[in-house]
């Protein structure tokens, strides 16, 4: 019982400590934050105040006597179009079809792939006992 006494007088400042901090972060808290008021613990009461209802506001009348004016785009002059990026559509064509042959013999399938069986069987003939035994000769321990 003696020896656990220290443990938990220790447990509880230390738990003291903890409470305290957390008291402290709290004001300091409070204090960053003004624009939040403090609500009191107690009772919370709501209050609802009465809304004006919503007034539709009257539309304007339009006149018979005016008249809807059509807004025109203006116009693009043709003399600066080779400025503006504009690409000549039949040398974009020639050269869209000179292209497309090129890469016409692809259909989309895969030709089957050719596996040269002469090359399968290199290390068929390959002895492990001979390579340890090399290396061992060529790997001393002890070394001349």
């Amino acid at each position: 019982m003696e020896t656990i006494l220290p443990f938990i007088i220790a447990a509880i400042v230390f738990g003291f400590q903890i409470y305290a901090n957390f008291k402290k972060e709290q004001e300091k808290a409070r204090k960053r934050n003004p624009s939040q008021p403090q609500q009191p613990r107690g009772e919370v009461v709501i209050e609802y105040e009465e809304a004006e209802p919503h007034q539709k506001k009257p539309l304007r009348k339009i006149r018979d006597k005016e008249v809807l004016v059509e807004r025109k785009q203006p116009e693009v002059h043709q003399r600066y179009e080779r400025y503006t990026g504009v690409l000549n559509e039949a040398k974009e064509v020639r050269r869209t079809k000179e292209t497309r042959p090129a890469y016409g013999h692809h259909s989309g399938r895969l030709d089957p792939y050719v596996i040269d069986e002469s090359n399968l069987n290199t290390y068929a003939d390959f002895d492990l006992r001979d390579a340890v035994i090399k290396a061992a000769i060529l790997d001393r321990p002890y070394k001349d």
